[in-house]
């Protein structure tokens, strides 16, 4: 192998890492401070517990889903009552 071939297995193996670190642990997500609440609601699969939680607007949610790699599902509106929501960023 000669040394161009070599320099480019390497820069291409450095941008493929940095592209997979990137894309796996970053949630590049920007929401809009707008009103449109939404209902989320999760059972934590650990300790069966139910969270409902109140955000702000769907992307408040999917911002959270993605920082927690939490699977909520939601429904349009605010929650009726609201469980275990104290270390949830809500927008």
């Amino acid at each position: 192998m000669n040394f161009l071939t070599t320099v480019a297995i390497l820069m291409a193996s450095a941008l493929l890492a940095v592209h997979g670190a990137s894309k796996s642990n970053k949630c590049d997500i920007a929401c809009l401070q707008y009103v449109d609440p939404v209902c989320g609601y999760l059972i934590d699969p650990r300790s069966k517990n139910m969270k409902r939680c109140t955000f702000g607007n769907s992307c408040f949610l999917d911002l959270h889903k993605c920082q927690t790699k939490e699977k909520w599902t939601s429904q349009r509106g605010k929650c009726e009552s609201e469980i275990g929501c104290q270390k949830v960023r809500k927008g």
